[in-house]
């Protein structure tokens, strides 16, 4: 019955925009600007708002809203920007989860990626550097058949931008002119966002899907912390050229290995290719990305799989610490190296044999949370939300786990008749998914911390910890089943 009391028709957009001319016209933020009303205003058109904007206007009960996704980029999916190269793979990929992978289809930008731009995974090992602890994980031991997919982020986003339906007005390229202002003589207090050619958007639910650095959460819930800290490191990525180690296979495992400067996991995007994410101190990033070339930095990789901690630490910091011929000295010691391991019980992950030399780039390491999702007809969404460690693979996921459930709230309480955007609509969101994203950050948190120290009481209860995990398979299956999002 209280929802009911909040009913407000989508015809209510036109008229608090007429409600708010003389304001506009009023305020030095948006004097004499053409004002666009709108029910639902999407703001960034990164995978998590365009996925959210598909699934609000496929949304049938939604179809009477007027809703637009607005970015300062082109949303025209002719455009170069989304048409992925046949030769040449992006280093922006992410891993998306069975659940993920469920809701694109449903949104239909699942079948509009091509087939070779989304390559399934089955099976994953993980080792500590510093110690013997393992843990192997199979998608059979949950019954799926893979335990995630690896796709390019523009391929990705092409394919969302494809999907759009009529029913989502396309404000593209546009761009945001703060100050922002409220409609003053509404008491539905609908926010007004100043575009930078003039015009200026109000609507009844603004959504933040700008990134990390948001404009919508700083200028709209300036008073909401966005708490968090930077690990004081950095994540290379590139796309690399490998050579499996069971062809049969078709490069279908994930390899990570846990070092004291950071973890590296080699991701499969192609039978022949993989993806790098390796995580490190920031200056040591800065070091390699400075001194190495392409097949130096291959080298390098390889290394990072198979040699002690020690050793490599030194290279990262100094990668001419062993002389000026880098290459040879690592093949020498990749020799020492290989007569002292066990082939039966050693962890092989594939040899790379070479690195697109324009894919390398880092990017800086840090956790934020938002503490309140929603605000005054604001809702935030992705990385507008929170930002996550890499080292799970769980950014994307989350981002897409917070659109589907906003979609359906949005969509229950307009089958209602409620105000979409009224905070009594809006709290079912982050009652939802707080929670859940608050488990995932610090979960990948704690892993950040506890597997880079090289403390040796540490290594070694880490060690056993691990491997005790993965002779417990229910625990194994119920995590597989958290991350797989199921």
């Amino acid at each position: 019955m209280l929802l009911t009391t909040l009913s407000a028709a989508p015809a209510a957009a036109a008229a608090v925009a007429s409600a708010v001319r003389s304001r506009v016209a009023a305020t030095a933020a948006t004097a004499t600007r053409t004002l666009i009303p709108l029910d639902i205003a999407i703001v960034g058109a990164g995978v998590s708002g365009a996925a959210l904007a598909c699934a609000l206007g496929n949304s049938p009960i939604l179809s009477s809203h007027s809703i637009a996704l607005i970015d300062a980029g082109t949303l025209d999916p002719t455009s170069a920007l989304y048409r992925p190269d046949p030769g040449h793979f992006s280093n922006r990929v992410v891993s998306l989860a069975p659940r993920s992978v469920q809701f694109l289809q449903s949104l239909g930008a699942w079948d509009k990626l091509p087939a070779d731009r989304k390559h399934p995974y089955s099976s994953m090992k993980v080792w500590d550097a510093c110690d013997n602890g393992s843990a192997s994980f199979y998608s059979s031991a949950v019954g799926a058949d893979a335990i995630a997919h690896m796709v390019e982020i523009p391929a990705l986003r092409s394919a969302l931008v494809e999907s759009l339906p009529s029913t989502v007005e396309r404000i593209a390229p546009a761009s945001l002119a703060p100050p922002f202002a409220r409609a003053a003589e509404s008491t539905d207090n609908y926010p007004i966002l100043p575009l930078a050619d003039g015009s200026a958007i109000t609507a009844r639910l603004v959504i933040a899907a700008d990134g990390a650095g948001s404009l919508i959460r700083t200028h709209l819930m300036p008073s909401v912390p966005f708490f968090g800290h930077d690990y004081n490191a950095a994540a290379i990525v590139a796309t690399m050229h490998i050579e499996p180690t069971d062809k049969a296979l078709a490069n279908s495992t994930a390899w990570q290995r846990f070092l004291p400067t950071g973890p590296i996991a080699m991701l499969p995007l192609a039978p022949n290719v993989s993806s790098l994410v390796w995580s490190m101190p920031r200056e040591c990033a800065s070091a390699l990305l400075a001194n190495t070339s392409a097949d130096e930095f291959a080298a390098l990789v390889n290394a990072a799989f198979f040699y002690p901690p020690d050793e490599l630490e030194m290279l990262m910091r100094d990668p001419r610490a062993w002389g000026d011929d880098l290459i040879g000295a690592l093949e020498w010691r990749d020799g020492v190296h290989e007569a002292a391991v066990d082939l039966d019980t050693a962890i092989l992950p594939p040899y790379v044999t070479g690195i697109d030399p324009t894919s390398r780039a880092a990017f800086p390491l840090r956790v934020r949370h938002a503490l309140e999702y929603t605000g005054d007809r604001v809702a935030l969404l992705g990385d507008a939300a929170h930002v996550i460690h890499p080292l799970a693979g769980q950014g994307l996921n989350l981002g897409l786990a917070d659109a589907e459930c906003l979609a359906s709230v949005l969509s229950e309480a307009a089958a209602e008749g409620a105000d979409i955007g009224h905070p009594h609509v809006l709290e079912r969101y982050p009652s939802k998914r707080y929670a859940a994203n608050a488990a995932m950050l610090s979960a990948c948190d704690g892993l950040h911390y506890l597997f880079g120290t090289d403390s040796r009481v540490v290594a070694w209860t880490r060690s056993a910890g691990l491997n005790t995990f993965d002779g417990w398979q229910w625990v194994k299956r119920r995590a597989m089943q958290f991350a797989m999002g199921k």
